[in-house]
C-alpha cells in the first residue's frame, strides 16, 4: 500500500516536469511569433515611411517645377542658375551636372524653399527651355533625407482665344449687336464671357455662341446658344501688357516699328535687349509741329497726357508704340497694315485712372486691312474706344481697363479682351450697335502659354 502511494506520487512529479517543459516551449514559440510579427510590422512601417518620403520628395520637386513655370509665365526671360553651355554625353552626365549645379546654388547662399512637407531648390538655365528641381523630405542636406531630381522641358505656345469677347469686368450690350463666326471659317461658336455681370438694353442682340457671366445675367430676348446664363465659373483673362509686346517684338521689327514718345520725338527701337521704349535712334521731332508718317503731336499738361494724333489720310504701314501717352485716330483713314500699342505712365494720372497717365486709344472712321504685328490691331493699357464706321481685322482689340465698341459698319474681325484693372470711374465694357466677327483661328501674342513637353526623373536618388 505504501509502495503504490509512493509510485503514484513519483508519477505525479514526472507529469509536472513535462507540463513545465510544454509551457516553456509554448511561451518560446509565442515569443518567437511575437518577435517575427513585430519585425514584419516594423519593416512594413519602415517601407511605408520610405514610400511616403519618396512621394513627398517627388511632390516637393514638382512644387519647384510649378513655381518656376509660374515665374516663366509671368516673365519669359526669367532664369535661375547658370547656363548649361554644353551637350551632355549621357543621361548620367546631365544628372551629375544638374545635381552639382543645384548644390553650388545652395553653397552660394540660395535657400531651399519649404513646401510644408519638404523642401525644394530649382534652376532654369537661361540657354535652354528646361527646369531642374530637387525635392527633399523631410529636409535637404541631411543623411536621412529622401531626394528626387526632376527634369522638365517646356515651350511657349501662342495664346489662342476661345471667345469673341472676354472681359474681367461688367459687360453691357445695347442697340443692335451681332457677334458671329467669320464667314467661310471652319465653323464653331462665337462665345462671349464676362467674369462680372452682363446686361443688355433692347432685344436686338444676336450672338452665335454661348453668352455666360460669372455674375448676374440680364439679357432680354433670345441671346446666345443653349448653355448661356449667369453664375458660371470665371475664366482666365490674358493680361493686356504693352511692355510684354515691346520686349518680345520691337527688336524684331526695327525697320517697321516706331516709338512715339511723350516728348514729341519719334524713335526706332533700341537694339540692346531689355531697353526701354524711346531710347533708340531719333527719327523725327514733332514737338514743335509737323507730322511724321501722318502722326502729329500735342504735348500733355498736368494730368492731361500727351497725345499722338493721326488725322492724315497718308498713314505709313508699321507698328506704332505710343509710350506714356494717348493715340487718337480719325478722319476716314484707310490703312493697309497697321498695329497701334499704347503704354501708360505708372503715375501722374487721376483717381479715375487709378493714378496711371495715358495708355488710351481712340479710333473712329478708320479702315485697317491687316495687322502689321500679326494678331495685334489695337492694344491699350488704359481704355480702348472704337466708333463711327470702324472696320479692321484680323487681330485682337484689347484694353487693360475697358473697351467701348460702337460701329455700324462692317465692324471688327478677331477677338475683344478687357482686363478691367481700373474700375474707379465706374465704367463698364460696352458693345453698342456693332458687328464683331470672331476669327477662331487668330493667334494673339498678348501672352504665350507655357506648355510642358517632357517630365523625367533623372534618378530615383539624386545623390
Amino acid at each position: 500500500m505504501v509502495f503504490r502511494d509512493r509510485l503514484r506520487f513519483a508519477r505525479g512529479d514526472g507529469d509536472d516536469g513535462f507540463a513545465l517543459a510544454t509551457v516553456l516551449l509554448v511561451m518560446a514559440l509565442v515569443t518567437t511569433l511575437v518577435m517575427i510579427t513585430a519585425g514584419v510590422v516594423m519593416a512594413s512601417l519602415r517601407s511605408s515611411g520610405d514610400h511616403d518620403k519618396f512621394e513627398g520628395a517627388v511632390g516637393a520637386a514638382e512644387a519647384g517645377v510649378d513655381t518656376t513655370l509660374s515665374k516663366l509665365q509671368a516673365n519669359q526671360k526669367y532664369s535661375a542658375g547658370p547656363a548649361i553651355n554644353q551637350t551632355f554625353a549621357s543621361a548620367d552626365a546631365e544628372r551629375q551636372w544638374a545635381y552639382t549645379t543645384l548644390m553650388a546654388q545652395v553653397a552660394a547662399g540660395v535657400p531651399y524653399t519649404n513646401t510644408g512637407t519638404g523642401q525644394f531648390i530649382a534652376i532654369r538655365p537661361p540657354d535652354r527651355n528646361v527646369v531642374y528641381s530637387l525635392g527633399c523630405v523631410p529636409t535637404c542636406g541631411t543623411s536621412l533625407a529622401a531626394q528626387r531630381l526632376l527634369k522638365v522641358e517646356y515651350l511657349f505656345a501662342p495664346y489662342k482665344p476661345g471667345n469673341a469677347i472676354l472681359t474681367a469686368g461688367n459687360l453691357s450690350f445695347s442697340s443692335s449687336v451681332t457677334v458671329d463666326v467669320t464667314a467661310g471659317g471652319p465653323g464653331g461658336a462665337a462665345n462671349v464671357h464676362t467674369n462680372g455681370d452682363v446686361v443688355g438694353s433692347g432685344c436686338s442682340q444676336t450672338v452665335n455662341g454661348q453668352v455666360t457671366s460669372s455674375g448676374t445675367f440680364n439679357l432680354c430676348g433670345s441671346v446666345g446658344l443653349p448653355g448661356s446664363g449667369g453664375s458660371q465659373p470665371t475664366q482666365s483673362v490674358p493680361t493686356v501688357a504693352p511692355r510684354f509686346l515691346y520686349d518680345e517684338f520691337a527688336t524684331s521689327y526695327t525697320s517697321n516699328w516706331y516709338d512715339l514718345c511723350p516728348d514729341g520725338r519719334v524713335r526706332s527701337p533700341n537694339t540692346v535687349s531689355g531697353s526701354d521704349p524711346c531710347t533708340g535712334v531719333e527719327l523725327a521731332n514733332e514737338s514743335a509741329g509737323g507730322t511724321y508718317r501722318g502722326w502729329s503731336f500735342v504735348p500733355g499738361s498736368g494730368t492731361t497726357p500727351p497725345t499722338w494724333n493721326m488725322f492724315d489720310t497718308t498713314w505709313g504701314d508699321g507698328v506704332y508704340y505710343v509710350y506714356q501717352g494717348n493715340a487718337n485716330i480719325s478722319r476716314n483713314i484707310i490703312a493697309n497694315s497697321i498695329s497701334v500699342i499704347a503704354e501708360s505712365a505708372p503715375t501722374g494720372g487721376t483717381s479715375t485712372t487709378c493714378g496711371k497717365l495715358g495708355g488710351d486709344i481712340y479710333a473712329q472712321g478708320v479702315t485697317i486691312n491687316s495687322a502689321a504685328l500679326p494678331g495685334v490691331i489695337f492694344v491699350a493699357q488704359g481704355q480702348l474706344s472704337v466708333s463711327s464706321n470702324f472696320t479692321a481685322g484680323i487681330g485682337v482689340f484689347a484694353a487693360g481697363d475697358q473697351v467701348y465698341i460702337e460701329t455700324s459698319s462692317t465692324g471688327i474681325r478677331g477677338t475683344v479682351i478687357a482686363n478691367d484693372i481700373c474700375t474707379a470711374s465706374g465704367n463698364v465694357d460696352q458693345v453698342k450697335n456693332a458687328v464683331i466677327d470672331y476669327d477662331q483661328n487668330v493667334e494673339i501674342p498678348l501672352v504665350d502659354i507655357v506648355r510642358t513637353t517632357q517630365w523625367l526623373e533623372l534618378q530615383p536618388n539624386a545623390k
